[in-house]
């Protein structure tokens, strides 16, 4: 499969269940914000909201980004000795 130039030639995924687990939080908070926007229920609207926030924040600091990122630093110059 031929990349354009610059494209990694390789895709990395090391994503842990640390992450997964954010992931999971926030697709559940965003559920529960719709439902109970659907329903009408403003408190459990912004319970949703407020998960979702705390799971982005937990994604930040498991470090999820770096963890399933398709573009990588390309790696240092090696000396030869």
């Amino acid at each position: 499969m031929p990349t354009s130039p610059g494209a990694p030639s390789q895709s990395v995924h090391s994503a842990t269940a640390w992450n997964w687990t954010s992931v999971a939080i926030m697709c559940g908070a965003t559920v529960l914000a719709g439902v109970a926007l659907i329903e009408w229920v403003w408190p459990l609207f912004w319970a949703g909201v407020g998960l979702a926030i705390g799971g982005a924040i937990f994604g930040w600091r498991t470090g999820i980004m770096g963890a399933t990122s398709e573009w990588h630093p390309p790696d240092p110059p090696r000396s030869v000795t």
